[in-house]
C-alpha cells in the first residue's frame, strides 16, 4: 500500500537496560562485528523503531522511538557495540499471546507464537496502525512500563499527557492516569531530595521509594496547568509552606523560578 512505511523492530530478548549502559536516549545495541554489523545500517533520522522487552510479569513491553543517531560505545563488559539513540515516543503492553495476534507486533513471532531469533526485523507497516502517528495516550500504560522507563522517557510521557487546564467536571480516567505519570516523573526528577530546600525525603515508603509530595505551583482548582514544568517535588514541610504560609504567594513564585531552571536542563 502507498501509505506503508518501514518500521525497524528490535528484539531485546536479553532484556538489556540500554539507557543504563550507554546513557539516556539509548534504546538498543548491536555488535560492531560479525552479522550484526550489517543489520539496521544507515538508519535515517526520524526512522520509527520498536523495541520488544519482556517485563517482570512476563508481559511484553513494546517501546516506540524516533531514531536520532548511532554511536560506537563500550557496553557493560567493555565490548564496543553499535548503540542506537532516539526520542522515546510511546509504549504498549500485551501478553505474549495477544502480541502474536497484533498487526503491529506479530512480526516478532514465528508460527508457533515464539519470539524469532532475529535481532532486527524491518517491516512495512500501514500508517493507520502506527501509534506514533496518532494522538498519544497513556491510559493503557501499566505500572511495569513506568517502572522501567528512564527519566527522559517519563518526561516524554508526562508532556504527552499534560493539560493546560482541566475543568473539575470533566476529569476522566485518562486524566487521572496522566496525572500519575506526571507525578512519577516529578518524583524521579527530584531524586529523593526536596526541589525547594534540597533536604532529603523525610522517610521511605513501604516500597522503598523516598517520600516527597508533588505540588502544582498554580492550583488545578484555579485552572492551573497539569504539566511537568509546573509541578515540583517537595518535602511535607515545604508543601505546607506553599499552601498555608503568610508568604505562600511569593514562595510559589520562587518555586516557579526553580522549576524553570530544573526543566531548562532536561
Amino acid at each position: 500500500m502507498a501509505d506503508d512505511q518501514i518500521v525497524v523492530y528490535f528484539n531485546n530478548c536479553r532484556c538489556r537496560d540500554h539507557a543504563a549502559i550507554y546513557g539516556d536516549g539509548a534504546f538498543y545495541d548491536l555488535n560492531a562485528t560479525g552479522r550484526q554489523a550489517n543489520e539496521a545500517v544507515d538508519l535515517p533520522v526520524g526512522q520509527e523503531c520498536v523495541v520488544a522487552t519482556i517485563a517482570r510479569n512476563k508481559q511484553i513491553v513494546f517501546k516506540w522511538y524516533s531514531f536520532l543517531r548511532e554511536t560506537r560505545l563500550p557496553d557493560d563488559t567493555g565490548t564496543v557495540c553499535r548503540a542506537f539513540f532516539g526520542d522515546f515516543r510511546t509504549a504498549q503492553v500485551f501478553s505474549k499471546k495477544q502480541a502474536a495476534r497484533e498487526k503491529l507486533y506479530s512480526v516478532f513471532f514465528n508460527v508457533r507464537g515464539h519470539f524469532k531469533q532475529q535481532s532486527t526485523i524491518p517491516s512495512p507497516v500501514p500508517q493507520k496502525y502506527r501509534p506514533t502517528r496518532r494522538k498519544r495516550t497513556v491510559s493503557f500504560l501499566p505500572e511495569e512500563v513506568l517502572e522501567a522507563a528512564s527519566i527522559n522517557e517519563l518526561r516524554a510521557l508526562a508532556v504527552s499527557c499534560a493539560r493546560s487546564r482541566v475543568p473539575l467536571k470533566k476529569r476522566s480516567a485518562n486524566y487521572r492516569v496522566g496525572s500519575l505519570v506526571i507525578h512519577r516523573y516529578v518524583l524521579c526528577r527530584a531524586h529523593g531530595q526536596c526541589e525547594s530546600c534540597s533536604a532529603p525525603a523525610p522517610f521511605r515508603k513501604s516500597d522503598g521509594s523516598p517520600y516527597l509530595e508533588p505540588h502544582h505551583t498554580t492550583r488545578l482548582a484555579d485552572n492551573g496547568p497539569d504539566h511537568p514544568s509546573r509541578v515540583i517535588g517537595l518535602c511535607p514541610n515545604c508543601h505546607r509552606h506553599a499552601h498555608y504560609s503568610a508568604d505562600a504567594k511569593s514562595f510559589n513564585s520562587l518555586l516557579k523560578r526553580k522549576l524553570a531552571s530544573l526543566e531548562t536542563h532536561r
